[in-house]
C-alpha cells in the first residue's frame, strides 16, 4: 500500500501563514484597530509574472453552493482563518455576504470581489474571484462581472442537476466566450447522483464536457474523489479538509467505498484520452505512440489548450460544504484556466472624436502588429497587421495587449457606494498600468479625473496599492464614469471598449411615500441606486404622476426597499402601478350652449357652438387633440377664442368616461355670441367646459387601453404552457419562433393582465422563461371590462 499525506501546499505551515507571514483571515465585520493596521501597511505582494494571473467568476443557480464554494477556497489559500456558513447558526455570514441583507435572507445579492494565492508545483499563483448572485433577479451583477473575467467556475448542484439560472449563467459565459470548469457540487447529499447530473448536463447545456474525477462514495458516504488522470483517490482530512491524502491502493479505496468500480474507472479514463484525441490532434499523435499508464504534462497540456480554446469543458466533483474536492478544483484552475495575456480583447476605434491624452505611449513605437499601442501617439496611424480588423458599424477593431509598458486601457464594469469609501469604481485593467494620483480619461466625456485611490477588494474591505498592472482587477476612488466607460492614458483616438449587456426591464410597481419630507432624501437615494443598478430604472408618470420603479423582478425592488428603510430610514410601499387608460370620440356631433348666470348687477353670458369629431379613423395614428377656429366675420373677439381654446385643453386633461386623458379629438369653432356687458373669459371657459360635459355621451366615446408587444423565451418543451398562460391573459398570439431548442413565442397582451407575469412566467417553466414587453398601440376596452373597471373605481372612491 503507496499512502502518502501531503497539504495542499505541500506543507500545511506554508499556506496557513508561517513560513510566509502571518497572514491574517479578517471578517467583513471584524474592524479592530490591529485588523485595520494590517489591511493598510500590508504589501500588495501578487507575483508580477501575469501568466501566473487567473481572473475568475464563480456562479450558479441560486442556492447551488457557490459562496460556500468561495468560502472554502478563501480558507484553504489563507485568505481568512476561519469558515462561516452562509446560514450558519453563528450568526457571522459567508464572508463574501458582506451585506446584513445577505445574512439575512442567505443569499447573495451583490457580486463580490476577492483576492489570494494557491501555490501549485511550487509556482504562487495568484487568483482574482468574483462571486455572483445565483438569483435571477440580480442577473445584471453575473452579466458585468463576466464580461470582465477571463475565465469563469460555473457550479452545478449534484442533486438537482441543471436549473434555471444555470441555463442563464451558461449563455452568459457563451455571450462573451469564456473558458470554464464545472464543478459540480453537493455530492454529499440525499438524492445526490452524478450519472443524472451528467446527464443534464451534456441534454440542456450542449457543452463539450470531460469528466476529470469520479466520486469516492456518494450522498451522506462521500468521502472523496479519484482522478482519472492519475489514477489516485483523494480524501480530505484533518480540521476542515486541510489534509489531503493521495491513496493508490485499491483494497484501501474499496474498503472506504465497496461499490467503486474500477472497471467503470478504466473505462471512463479511455473515454477522456479517446475524446481529447477527438479534438486535439496533437495530442492523437501522442496517445496513439504512448503508453497511457505513465502521464505525462502532454495531456495536462492538451487539456489547458482545449479549454482555453472553449472546445472542451473539464469537469470536477465534490462537496464544498464537507470540503471535498475544493483543493483539486483550485489545482485545476491553475491548471487548465486562462492567463490574462492568453486571452484576446479588443476595443474599437470610432470616428469623429479623439481622446485627450498627452505623451506618447511607452512601447507604441516597436510594436509592428495594430494593437491599441500602435495608436497612442497618432490617431491616424493605421498600419497594422490581421489584428486589426473593421466591425460592422465602422468602427477599427483593434487588439489590447496585457503589456504594462503600453498606454493603459481599463473597462468600468461596476460602481458600489461604501460607507468607509464613498463611491468606488471597479476596474479591469487590460493594458497598461494605473497609479495612484494619476489623470487618467474618461473617454465618453473625454474629460481627465484624478485616480485618488487603488484598492484590492476583499469582500467590503480594502487593501491600498500604489499602482495596478495590465490583466487585474481593482476598485478606484475619484472616478465619475458610468458603468461602461473607458478609462485610458496617452491615448489620442476615440477608443471603447463593447459595453455590457444590459436586460430590459419587465416589471414596474408604483411608490408611495409614508413621509412627504423624504422626497429629498428619496431622490439622493435613487440617484447612487440607478448609478450602482443599470437595471434599476426610476421614472415619473406624466400622466398619473407616480414614481414607478421598473426592474428584473420583484426580489430586486423589494430588495430596494428594505435598503431605503435601512441606509436611509425611508418608508415604501409599492403597489401596482396605474394603468394609462385614454379616452376619445368615434362619432362627429354638433352641439352649442349658452352659459348665464345673473345675480344682480352684472352677469356672466356666453353661447358656443362647436362641431367635436375624430381626428382619424384610427386612434393610434392621433394621440393629441386639435382646436380649429372656423368662426366668420368678428363675432368672437380673439380674446373670447383664446379662452374657449384654453377650457377645451383644459378638459382633455380629463375625461368624462373613465377621467383619463382624452386623443384624436378635434374641436371645430363654428360660432358664438356675446353680450355686451356680461360677456368675459370666465363666461366662455364655463360655457366650453358645460358644452363639453353636458354632450360628452353625445360623442359616443370609448376607453382605450395600452396593449404590450410581448415576446416571451424559453425551452421548447414549455409552449403549451406559455400559450396557456398568454390565453389566460386575453392575449392574441402573433408569432411563434423555434430556434435550437428555445422557442420565442410574440403576442399582444392588454398591459392591465401582465401584471405578476414575471412570476407566473418562471413557475410554469420551472424557472427557464423569461419576456420583455414594450408598448404596442391602444386598443377599445370591451364593454364588460369597461362596466368592471367603473365598479371598482366607483368603490375605491367611496372607500
Amino acid at each position: 500500500m503507496v499512502l502518502k499525506k501531503i497539504s495542499t501546499f505541500k506543507k500545511t505551515t506554508q499556506w496557513r501563514g508561517i513560513q510566509c507571514g502571518v497572514r491574517w483571515g479578517i471578517q467583513p465585520n471584524d474592524y479592530t484597530e490591529k485588523n485595520l493596521l494590517f489591511l493598510k501597511t500590508c504589501s500588495y505582494n501578487f507575483s508580477s509574472n501575469v501568466l501566473h494571473l487567473r481572473n475568475i467568476g464563480i456562479s450558479a443557480h441560486i442556492d447551488a453552493g457557490k459562496t460556500t464554494l468561495t468560502e472554502r477556497i478563501l480558507y484553504y489559500t489563507g485568505k481568512i482563518k476561519s469558515i462561516h456558513e452562509v446560514r450558519g447558526s453563528d450568526g457571522v455570514g459567508a464572508t463574501m455576504d458582506s451585506m446584513e441583507l445577505e445574512k439575512e435572507k442567505g443569499i447573495t445579492i451583490q457580486s463580490a470581489a476577492t483576492n489570494c494565492k494557491w501555490n501549485l508545483n511550487n509556482i504562487d499563483y495568484n487568483i482574482n474571484i468574483i462571486d455572483t448572485p445565483g438569483h435571477v433577479d440580480f442577473t445584471i451583477e453575473v452579466e458585468r462581472s463576466l464580461r470582465v473575467l477571463d475565465s469563469a467556475v460555473l457550479v452545478i448542484c449534484g442533486v438537482s442537476g441543471v436549473q434555471s439560472q444555470t441555463l442563464t449563467v451558461n449563455r452568459q459565459m457563451n455571450r462573451y466566450s469564456i473558458p470554464r470548469l464545472l464543478f459540480i457540487n453537493k455530492l454529499d447529499r440525499d438524492g445526490a447522483n452524478i450519472e443524472r447530473t451528467l446527464h443534464s448536463i451534456n441534454k440542456q447545456l450542449n457543452l463539450n464536457t470531460l469528466l476529470l474525477q469520479v466520486p469516492i462514495g456518494i450522498e451522506q458516504k462521500l468521502k472523496g474523489v479519484y482522478d482519472l488522470i492519475t489514477n489516485e483517490g483523494y480524501l480530505f482530512k484533518g480540521k476542515n479538509g486541510i489534509v489531503v491524502e493521495i491513496i493508490t491502493d485499491k483494497k484501501q479505496i474499496l474498503n472506504i467505498d465497496s461499490s467503486f468500480s474500477f472497471d467503470m474507472v478504466e473505462l471512463l479514463r479511455n473515454r477522456l484520452f479517446e475524446k481529447l484525441a477527438d479534438i486535439d490532434d496533437d495530442f492523437a499523435e501522442f496517445y496513439i505512440n504512448n503508453d497511457m499508464n505513465s502521464i505525462t504534462s502532454n495531456v495536462y497540456d492538451s487539456i489547458r489548450k482545449c479549454t482555453i480554446e472553449n472546445k472542451i469543458i473539464p469537469i470536477c466533483l465534490g462537496s464544498a460544504k464537507s470540503n471535498i474536492g475544493v483543493q483539486l478544483l483550485l489545482n485545476n484552475v491553475c491548471k487548465f484556466l486562462p492567463s490574462p495575456k492568453e486571452v484576446s480583447n479588443y476595443g474599437y476605434i470610432y470616428s469623429g472624436g479623439s481622446g485627450s491624452g498627452s505623451g506618447s505611449g511607452s512601447g507604441s513605437s516597436s510594436s509592428s502588429s495594430s494593437s491599441i499601442g500602435d495608436y497612442a501617439s497618432s490617431s491616424s496611424n493605421d498600419s497594422g497587421s490581421g489584428s486589426s480588423s473593421t466591425s460592422q458599424n465602422g468602427a477599427k477593431k483593434v487588439q489590447l495587449q496585457c503589456n504594462s509598458s503600453l498606454p493603459m486601457v481599463g473597462f468600468l464594469f461596476k460602481i458600489q457606494e461604501d460607507a468607509m469609501h464613498g463611491q468606488m469604481s471597479y476596474l479591469r485593467i487590460y493594458q497598461g498600468k494605473i497609479r495612484k494620483k494619476e489623470m487618467i480619461t474618461n473617454m465618453l466625456t473625454n474629460k481627465k479625473e484624478q485616480v485618488k485611490k487603488i484598492m484590492k477588494m476583499h469582500a467590503n474591505m480594502a487593501q491600498e496599492i500604489n499602482e495596478a498592472c495590465a490583466g487585474d482587477i481593482i476598485a478606484i476612488n475619484g472616478l465619475s464614469g458610468r458603468t461602461g466607460t473607458t478609462y485610458t492614458t496617452n491615448i489620442h483616438t476615440n477608443l471603447h471598449l463593447s459595453n455590457i449587456f444590459i436586460p430590459k426591464p419587465v416589471i414596474s410597481v408604483a411608490v408611495e411615500i409614508s413621509k412627504k419630507n423624504d422626497v429629498s432624501k428619496l431622490t439622493k437615494a435613487l440617484n447612487k441606486y440607478t448609478k450602482e443598478d443599470p437595471t434599476f430604472y426610476v421614472q415619473t408618470n406624466e400622466q398619473t404622476k407616480e414614481i414607478i420603479f421598473q426592474g428584473i423582478g420583484e426580489l430586486q425592488l423589494y430588495i430596494y426597499k428594505e435598503r431605503l428603510k435601512r441606509e436611509y430610514n425611508i418608508d415604501i410601499n409599492l403597489k401596482n402601478p396605474k394603468i394609462n387608460f385614454k379616452e376619445t370620440i368615434t362619432k362627429p356631433y354638433e352641439c352649442s350652449y349658452t352659459y348665464k348666470k345673473q345675480k344682480g348687477g352684472a352677469g356672466l353670458y356666453a353661447h358656443v357652438h362647436a362641431i367635436f369629431e375624430p381626428i382619424s379613423e384610427n386612434y393610434n395614428d392621433s394621440t393629441h387633440c386639435l382646436f380649429v377656429n372656423e368662426v366668420v366675420g368678428n363675432d368672437l373677439p380673439r380674446n373670447f377664442i383664446l379662452s374657449i381654446e384654453k377650457s377645451f385643453k383644459e378638459q382633455i386633461e380629463k375625461g368624462y368616461l373613465y377621467e383619463s386623458e382624452i386623443i384624436n379629438v378635434r374641436m371645430r369653432l363654428i360660432s358664438g355670441k356675446i353680450h355686451e356687458v356680461d360677456s368675459n373669459d370666465l363666461a366662455f371657459k364655463k360655457a366650453t367646459i358645460h358644452l363639453i360635459k353636458e354632450n360628452y355621451n353625445n360623442f359616443c366615446p370609448i376607453l382605450l387601453e395600452p396593449i404590450m408587444l410581448v415576446e416571451t423565451v424559453s425551452n421548447y418543451e414549455h409552449q403549451s404552457n406559455i400559450l396557456t398562460s398568454i390565453t389566460k391573459r386575453k392575449g392574441l398570439v402573433t408569432n411563434i419562433i423555434n430556434s435550437m431548442n428555445t422557442i420565442y413565442i410574440h403576442a399582444e397582451i392588454p398591459l392591465k393582465h401582465m401584471f405578476n407575469y414575471i412570476n407566473e412566467i418562471r413557475a410554469i417553466t420551472q424557472g427557464q422563461g423569461t419576456y420583455t414587453m414594450e408598448f404596442a398601440k391602444y386598443e377599445q376596452v370591451s364593454k364588460s371590462d369597461l362596466d368592471e373597471l367603473i365598479k371598482k373605481k366607483q368603490e375605491t372612491e367611496a372607500r
